[in-house]
């Protein structure tokens, strides 16, 4: 049941190439030619990401989390993300458009008029996501966005920006993340610590395994992720597993017992004591809720 995504090359800044006669990309990715990037990258670009109906895990900067019936992302720039593909269960459909802060020129989002897209690109560093009844009616208008030719596709996204920053059905994902533009070497290095724990995180990862990964000692590398991340090694993990632990609660396969097992807890208080830390519910009252809302 574990799932492992294989990172085969370091974090690297993606190169965003808009379509010839156009300031800006977009494309639309369905189930079977879905959008398989499953590296830790980032872009200069802000992203607009919406998701039909697919689940999977959203890591974007310090932020991790879990969605089950689709999704609607803003993505700020040079904020580093994993692809949103679950490889469990594909999504029906993913569109995605990137696009410059100044792609329509230094200074135009500072026009009156566009102050409240501005503000919204502004909170957008910190990672947006909206409100799940907003899915519809913003897909089918960016479905209907996509197949304009570029002088209406870029009148049309304007306005679609402004109808989402008059929304304030909205959770910030407080996913800033300090170490991004220092240096290659610290990107490759988180790299190498994200890759080993989404591989490793269903058995025992100590501290000094991790630390002799990375080739540092234990107090240099607790010292490290504390300041890079703003979380302790040992609460990044936590929060890896349980969020893992409610995707599997979701699809309802394994039992309580299996599931603290699948995700490398080696106690029921402890996974229990996890859970309710992170999702302030204990996994039976999550479960419950999840069957009340199917029902």
């Amino acid at each position: 049941m574990k799932t492992n995504i294989l990172l085969q090359t370091p974090p690297l800044l993606e190169k965003v190439q808009p379509g010839f006669g156009s300031s800006f990309f977009m494309k639309r990715f369905y189930k079977d030619e879905p959008n398989t990037k499953p590296s830790w990258h980032y872009h200069p670009e802000i992203e607009l990401v919406y998701i039909a109906k697919g689940s999977g895990k959203i890591h974007i900067g310090q932020h991790l989390s879990y969605f089950s019936n689709g999704a609607l992302l803003l993505i700020g720039p040079n904020l580093p993300h994993l692809g949103f593909i679950d490889r469990m269960s594909v999504n029906e459909e993913e569109i995605i458009t990137q696009f410059r802060l100044d792609f329509l020129g230094p200074k135009f989002f500072d026009s009156d008029e566009m102050q409240k897209i501005k503000q919204m690109l502004g909170r957008s560093n910190s990672g947006i996501r909206f409100e799940d009844h907003l899915l519809p009616y913003i897909g089918n208008k960016l479905n209907e966005i996509i197949e304009m030719l570029p002088f209406n596709r870029l009148i049309y996204l304007i306005k679609l920006l402004q109808e989402m920053a008059e929304h304030d059905e909205y959770e910030l994902l407080n996913a800033e993340s300090h170490y991004l533009i220092s240096n290659q070497q610290d990107n490759d290095r988180m790299d190498q610590i994200f890759k080993y724990v989404r591989n490793n995180f269903d058995k025992e990862i100590s501290l000094e395994s991790i630390a002799e990964k990375v080739n540092m000692t234990v107090p240099a590398f607790c010292r490290y992720f504390k300041k890079s991340t703003h979380k302790t090694f040992i609460e990044y993990v936590n929060n890896f597993r349980i969020v893992h632990s409610t995707k599997l609660i979701f699809e309802g396969q394994l039992s309580l017992t299996e599931i603290l097992i699948e995700c490398g807890f080696n106690s029921q208080s402890h996974f229990i004591k996890q859970f309710k830390k992170i999702t302030n519910q204990t996994p039976s009252e999550y479960r419950k809720g999840l069957l009340k809302i199917i029902s």
